[in-house]
């Protein structure tokens, strides 16, 4: 009777196995900041749209069913938004997404007062990739740096009109 329960415990764990690598989870996607632009915007909450392009590094596409993202600038947290606009991210492939966010005025004033003293500006994506399937969500993340000339591009700053700024 024992060793009948010990095989059978034996066999189930064994499938167990056998099912869970069918359903293997899918490694991150690799994520780039390729651009940033100003939309329309109140005073009290400036937006703008983030575009980046994901690549899966995997051979199983992925289907994504929304995205929630954060962008932080020298530490500080500047915009926050959401997504919920599906794509595939094909198997040794990539696309390109974007999301609107809403920066906080009062984180972004923050980042201005450093504005004179910095000539450099670093910046972190971070968010999850919602998926149909398993696993229900993957974690996107990235940094990099922007310079004080293409920052002043992205505001508008000496009186000129904000224009998109192109990271790649």
């Amino acid at each position: 009777m024992l060793k009948r329960l010990k095989t059978l415990l034996l066999g189930s764990v064994l499938l167990g196995s056998v099912l869970l690598a069918g359903c293997a989870s899918h490694s991150p996607p690799d994520v780039a900041l390729v651009g940033l632009t100003p939309l329309e915007s109140t005073l009290l909450e400036p937006r703008m749209r983030l575009e980046f392009r994901l690549q899966n590094t995997g051979t199983r596409a992925m289907n994504v069913r929304g995205l929630n993202l954060a962008l932080k600038v020298n530490g500080v947290e500047l915009a926050r938004g959401v997504d919920n606009q599906g794509f595939v991210l094909p198997g040794l492939g990539e696309t390109r997404a974007a999301v609107d966010v809403g920066a906080s005025l009062f984180n972004l004033a923050q980042l201005l007062l450093t504005l004179p003293s910095t000539e450099t500006f670093s910046y972190e994506l971070d968010g999850r990739l919602h998926l149909d399937g398993f696993p229900r969500s993957l974690p996107v993340r990235r940094g990099g740096s922007i310079t004080r000339a293409q920052l002043q591009q992205l505001t508008g700053n000496g009186g000129r009109r904000p224009g998109a700024l192109r990271l790649e």
